[in-house]
């Protein structure tokens, strides 16, 4: 098998056409001088590669040779078929030769029966004439033609290299839309993105696609819409993985993530951490990409829900790249040992610094997948097990695709790692598990993301054959898993972008010209940067935003909303309640108005302000918990402390099982002097979440009111595991030092909680006073 490694002749001169021949086959073969057996090997056919089946609808390719033998400067192209009369003969001057249309369709169809002979035959010029009687140099290979249609055109992406450069400017980076049969560049479905679109995929009848996008530098958000003609992208289309388990503040990232086959459902990777470097001196490795942490999750688009698959959610391991079976009973996955990254709390963007990797970059170390599979079951998940052939065999193996008739996977195996690996190849094993077979589609150098064709007759894939832009290649597979050698698409892509990340669609031709970008200029755009800016603390910025995004979408509470609770943390008050009160005016019937009006409010010492807006706010929304039990604070710091007690318990009514509820309630009544009461709800708090560290505060605090301190120094130990820096763990362990005769340990404490300031909270006026009265004036 002869590859093609140089780029020189990428660049493909116009090729002069000489002499054509039609002569017998005697003519063509007897009637040549034949080159001497020791030059032979002077001359190579570096494309079609020997053995390589094209599709019948496929454009022209171009054939070229390498010709080492110093003396050739013209060369004499045939295609014959064995037994019969050339084809076709061509005389040219260039190490290359690309056939018109009518040739080339002629070549196919003979190649149909069987295989066509295409032979180069190198000589040179005597006094400027073709010298016919003497050959320097000649190669001969075979092809074959294939009337197995492809019949789907290839989504993929062109991205300028280096990887540094296109995350920069992502703007650069094109989303085509190509069919083998067409001899012109591929259509520019999108371009000039202001963000950066990744992995896509499609359900199998075409109509539903989704791509992962980092909307509002969300980098879990995901596109997902249904295909038309003109596919307008607009913010109701996105989803984020981030809002899986938001609350437990692990960062998502949400790559790879894969359609399902009927399109009902999306798989992702989740709580993910990767090994995601840019390396601008290499240009054809620009990066290095591979998952270390993560679980996958499902979207179900009907209910928006998000949801785990058990069995492949074990936080100790990295579960990732989920493919799907043909009928989405069955999920297929890579699967290795998580690793920490060190000082992972530093890296809030999904790009890490080369410091950060360099246990993996110069440091020698590996990591290596298996693919493991896992029924889907509806979202619920089961028993993951390894893929006989394509685990424990000391290899990386990650890229999993099942063909559409379920019968075998073809997945990447490499070295280590996973994205981008030089020696990746293509291995293709039974569905059910077995002898792996490396393909015959394999090039010289990476040979790594693939997709099947609707019929499954085809699969187009990524390879750097041809220098370090990625190019797309496309082989056939019979019904028994046996592929041939593959032919490049070409015409599919430009020279100075790497194609990556091919994608069959089912779709009808020309039945998609356009996706439309309608979420990176509008005023959601600019509110969902925003906000994704507060969670990493640039407030400034997240201002900027939103006070743009007030001006686009001037009757959107949510953007209202979200500029006051940012005043509010500014400390800008009247701000804020202006914007709340903007909100309340374009939604009067959104409880959020009021409910956020009244913090502010209570925030400036206005409580009966407060609790009037709170009131509101409940009305609008009576089955709120988190609401009445708001309401209920502000009522034990206004003093009404039976209203306080009643919230809580109609709360505890809308959610029996939250320990929080019970912590409040305990503590509202120590206050009250019902100290039996409030130790039945510590109790029952921490019974319920044992790690709740306010309740054993609290607890703690309500032993010291009943000068049980031996109990309020053990609930005080424990409440140091759980939160070591509340503000109340300060002072019972100052009173507790105090208690014990340690006057000095007792004012170190105070001196620590004083130097704390606002983050003391409402005990930062009481740490003051035991200070004053405890250290400053035994002093």
């Amino acid at each position: 098998m002869r590859l093609l490694k140089t780029t020189s002749i990428l660049c493909f001169a116009a090729v002069s056409l000489l002499l054509v021949w039609s002569c017998s086959k005697s003519d063509s073969t007897n009637g040549q001088t034949e080159a001497s057996s020791d030059q032979l090997g002077k001359l190579t056919i570096e494309y079609p590669l020997d053995g390589a089946m094209f599709p019948l609808e496929v454009a022209p390719s171009t054939f070229i040779w390498k010709d080492d033998s110093g003396e050739a400067d013209t060369w004499l192209v045939r295609v014959v078929r064995e037994g019969e009369a050339p084809i076709v003969e061509k005389q040219v001057s260039e190490q290359s030769w690309k056939p018109n249309t009518d040739v080339w369709q002629a070549i196919k169809v003979a190649a149909l029966e069987k295989p066509v002979s295409i032979i180069v035959q190198g000589g040179h010029r005597v006094d400027g004439e073709h010298n016919h009687d003497s050959w320097v140099s000649s190669d001969e290979i075979s092809i074959r033609t294939s009337d197995d249609p492809v019949g789907a055109p290839i989504f993929f992406r062109e991205v300028p290299l280096p990887f540094d450069y296109a995350n920069k400017y992502p703007e650069k980076i094109r989303y085509r839309l190509g069919y083998v049969s067409e001899s012109h560049e591929s259509r520019v479905l999108m371009d000039n993105l202001p963000l950066c679109g990744n992995c896509h995929s499609a359900s199998d009848d075409g109509r539903t696609f989704g791509m992962d996008v980092d909307y509002a530098n969300d980098k879990g958000s995901y596109v997902i819409t249904d295909l038309e003609k003109h596919t307008d992208l607009t913010p109701d289309k996105i989803i984020t993985w981030s809002d899986y388990k938001r609350e437990d503040g692990t960062l998502t990232f949400g790559l790879l993530s894969r359609v399902s086959p009927d399109g009902d459902h999306v798989v992702s990777t989740v709580k993910d951490r990767s090994i995601f470097v840019g390396l601008p001196e290499n240009l054809a490795y620009s990066q290095l990409f591979f998952p270390i942490q993560g679980i996958i999750a499902s979207y179900r688009r009907e209910t928006g829900e998000f949801k785990a698959l058990s069995g492949a959610d074990n936080p100790e391991y990295v579960q990732s790249n989920p493919s799907w079976s043909p009928d989405g009973e069955t999920l297929f996955f890579a699967r290795s040992r998580a690793h920490q990254l060190k000082n992972a709390d530093d890296y809030t963007s999904a790009i890490i610094p080369k410091e950060a990797a360099a246990e993996f970059l110069s440091g020698g170390k590996k990591f290596k997948y298996d693919i493991y599979k896992i029924p889907f079951n509806n979202g619920e998940g089961g028993e993951a097990v390894p893929l006989e052939g394509a685990s424990n065999n000391g290899k990386s193996n990650y890229f999993p695709k099942v063909t559409p008739d379920g019968k075998w996977v073809v997945f990447t195996q490499a070295e280590s790692f996973m994205l981008l690996q030089p020696d990746s190849r293509l291995y293709i094993v039974p569905a059910e598990g077995g002898v792996a077979r490396e393909m015959n589609a394999n090039t010289v150098e990476m040979n790594s993301w693939h997709s099947f064709s609707p019929n499954g007759r085809w699969m187009v894939f990524s390879s750097k054959a041809r220098g370090p832009y990625t190019q797309l290649w496309l082989t056939h597979i019979d019904e028994d898993g046996n592929d041939t050698p593959p032919v490049l698409l070409e015409h599919l892509m430009t020279e100075d972008r790497a194609a990556n990340i091919p994608e069959f669609l089912n779709v009808e031709p020309d039945s998609i010209e356009k996706l439309v970008d309608q979420f990176s200029e509008g005023g959601n755009y600019h509110y969902r940067v925003a906000k994704n800016l507060l969670r990493y603390g640039e407030l400034e910025d997240a201002l900027r935003l939103l006070d743009k995004a007030a001006e686009i979408q001037p009757d959107n509470p949510d953007v209202f909303l979200e500029r006051g609770a940012l005043h509010s943390q500014l400390n800008n008050d009247d701000l804020a309640m202006r914007d709340f009160k903007k909100a309340i005016a374009i939604a009067p019937t959104d409880f959020r108005g009021p409910f956020n009006l009244g913090l502010a409010k209570e925030f400036i010492g206005d409580l009966d302000g407060a609790l009037e807006s709170i009131n509101k706010a409940v009305e609008l929304n009576p089955m709120n918990f988190n609401i009445i039990a708001k309401r209920g604070l502000l009522q034990q710091k206004i003093g009404k402390v039976q209203g306080a007690v009643e919230d809580f318990d109609k709360a505890l009514e809308l959610n029996p099982k939250s320990a929080d509820l019970f912590n409040l309630r305990g503590d509202i009544k120590r206050e009250a002097g019902d100290f039996e009461g409030a130790f039945r709800d510590f109790d029952k708090a921490i019974a319920l979440k044992p790690d709740l560290g306010s309740a054993w505060l609290n607890r703690s605090f309500a032993y010291l009111s009943q000068n049980e301190w031996k109990k309020a120094r053990n609930d005080l130990d424990e409440a140091r595991v759980h939160t070591p820096e509340a503000p109340l763990r300060y002072v019972i362990e100052a009173l507790v030092a105090f208690n014990d005769r340690d006057h000095e340990k007792g004012c170190s404490v105070l001196e620590a909680a004083k130097s704390k300031g606002r983050a003391m909270g409402g005990y930062q006026n009481q740490v003051e006073h035991m200070f004053q009265q405890a250290c400053i004036s035994q002093a």
